[in-house]
């Protein structure tokens, strides 16, 4: 897979127009939350297959999380292009990790 470009790629470049708009017009500041690396591989891989990959397959789990941390980070670097004043990576699906697990990253 080839990390995709959010001003070109998907449905991202006009969630970037949008957030744009909103940050031009309204006099809150914005801020937006985007999933973080490891909710998107839950996303791409699926919960189950996954967490059985941290054990069965490490390997396949560090270049899934390569990839996804290029494309959250890169979505994040457009996003802050649109005005957004705070971005806020949220990371739901790692309440499935152990404190074990975090340890190492």
């Amino acid at each position: 897979m080839r990390v995709p470009d959010p001003r070109n790629n998907g449905n991202m470049p006009v969630y970037l127009q949008a957030l744009k708009l909103i940050a031009d017009y309204f006099a809150k500041p914005l801020a937006v939350s985007p999933v973080g690396p490891f909710t998107l591989a839950v996303e791409l891989a699926g919960a189950t297959d996954l967490t059985r990959s941290i054990i069965r397959n490490p390997d396949f789990v560090e270049e899934l999380m390569i990839f996804t941390t290029d494309v959250v980070l890169n979505f994040a670097i457009e996003v802050s292009k649109t005005g957004a004043k705070l971005i806020q990576i949220s990371e739901p699906s790692a309440v499935i990790l152990s404190p074990g697990c975090l340890s190492g990253m």
